[in-house]
């Protein structure tokens, strides 16, 4: 069963970071490890984190909270994915909740896809009132028309730890659009992913 490390950057974020934790435990992929790095925040989310962890660590093979001092959440993230020791990695923010299936219907598209070192597919935006809007609806196999008609969310993709690297993680000097551009290069380095016809 192949390993997937999920990687979460908090900055006060202590009123919804539990629901975006509570979500990834509730995988129902086994194989699973958990990164929360706490990006300078200075309300209570380290301690509600540091909480939620020692609570919840046996759900996972590994489950750390690590600090950045380095402002902004894609210094969170690359910090993060210095550390990683799977095959895989998922990026989550924390007012993101996974479906308990993503991971596993992922990593079998990425099965199902053969040559493919990332995946990708459609999620959901969840607006206050409850409704929700599909983003990135563009169906395979255009995946490159994905990309120039959308973006590549920080939350709609998983992909192998080792290309992530190749790349070079995300670019710190970027404020926005970060995610679209990661996919870029993702894209360049790899351009067969696989798609996920599921969407979250």
């Amino acid at each position: 069963m192949p390993t997937v490390t999920v990687i979460v950057p908090v900055r006060n974020r202590s009123g919804v970071i539990v629901r975006c934790l509570d979500s990834v435990a509730a995988q129902t992929h086994a194989a699973v490890r958990l990164i929360v790095v706490d990006n300078g925040s200075t309300d209570d989310s380290r301690s509600v984190v540091a909480d939620w962890l020692e609570a919840h660590a046996s759900r996972f093979l590994e489950a750390r909270l690590l600090d950045e001092p380095r402002a902004g959440a894609n210094a969170a993230r690359n910090c993060g994915l210095r550390t990683v020791t799977s095959g895989y990695v998922a990026f989550f923010d924390s007012d993101d909740e996974m479906s308990p299936d993503f991971l596993a219907a992922m990593l079998s598209a990425l099965r199902r896809s053969a040559g493919a070192r990332w995946v990708l597919a459609r999620t959901r935006m969840i607006f206050p009132d409850g409704t929700a809007q599909v983003r990135h609806g563009v169906p395979h196999p255009t995946v490159v028309r994905h990309l120039l008609s959308a973006q590549v969310s920080t939350q709609s993709f998983v992909a192998e730890a080792a290309l992530l690297h190749e790349v070079g993680g995300w670019d710190e000097t970027l404020t926005c659009w970060q995610d679209y551009e990661l996919g870029f290069r993702l894209l360049r380095h790899a351009p067969q992913p696989a798609w996920c016809e599921q969407v979250f």
